[in-house]
């Protein structure tokens, strides 16, 4: 429920540096950086993570962290587009 972009920001860089490099090892390498330098590159991460997770075949457990990420980046930048959106109609 972040109120602006740069709430949304501070909220996915936060989930991103609690990943492990276990964790990040069992995905691509597009998607294994908890660096995210801006918004763009969120909403680039987010199609990236769910393409490469509809496109998996692989062990159950890099399945699951794949999907997660993907799921959450998916749901930030839903919440990205909505908020500029209200920008727009202001």
């Amino acid at each position: 429920m972040a109120m602006d972009v740069d709430a949304v920001m501070r909220l996915v860089r936060f989930y991103l540096g609690n990943w492990t490099p276990e964790q990040l090892g069992h995905l691509p390498l597009l998607l294994a950086s908890p660096i995210l330098p801006d918004s763009e590159a969120l909403v680039a991460r987010a199609v990236i993570a769910s393409r490469a997770e509809l496109m998996f075949d692989g062990p159950k457990v890099a399945h699951a962290l794949l999907r997660e990420m993907a799921l959450t980046l998916a749901v930030a930048a839903s919440r990205l587009r909505y908020l500029r959106s209200l920008g727009d109609r202001v």
